[in-house]
């Protein structure tokens, strides 16, 4: 009966050391990261977490104050930029990563949050780029013209424009 005690302990202390030898491996493969993001709202909070984890986070939380996503990750899996790409895919600019003004523009109007001047900057490029611009177009938002200036937000920086004059 002692013998059995004495194997069954010697036993259990093997298995846990192998449970923690473990433990500590896979915790050497994960990193934590801050990731500031702009949003406004509860539902830019969901979309966020969400973009994150689909792109191989195991936790994601973005605090709307801050605007600071708290992120873990597996470094075999994923990394700061692809998670920062499938958060700005989502329509939300990261500190790295711009959102395409398509994205932002697909957001619903209460997560639309003040951007980093990448407006004005496309606007111009659209109307500057007279291939995709033609004299019956409007010079839009995001990036792309249409006939029937329905996309036309803000029209100031084109004004001059042949082709975004309506």
């Amino acid at each position: 009966m002692k013998t059995q005690y004495i194997v069954l302990s010697l036993l259990f202390v093997f298995a846990a050391l192998f449970t923690v030898h473990a433990q500590k491996a896979r915790l050497d493969f994960l990193k934590k990261e801050n990731i500031q993001v702009w949003g406004e709202c509860g539902m830019c909070k969901k979309k966020i977490e969400n973009a994150a984890k689909n792109a191989g986070a195991i936790t994601a939380g973005w605090n709307e104050e801050s605007k600071m996503l708290a992120v873990t990750y597996d470094r075999n899996k994923a990394s700061t930029e692809k998670i920062e790409q499938a958060v700005a895919a989502a329509g939300y600019d990261t500190k790295d990563v711009t959102a395409t003004v398509a994205a932002y523009s697909n957001l619903p109007e209460c997560c639309h949050y003040q951007r980093k001047d990448v407006v004005n900057k496309v606007s111009l490029n659209c109307c500057n780029d007279q291939i995709a611009c033609s004299k019956d177009a409007g010079c839009c938002k995001n990036a792309t013209c249409n006939k029937d200036n329905s996309a036309c937000k803000d029209m100031a920086a084109c004004k001059e424009k042949e082709c975004c004059k309506s």
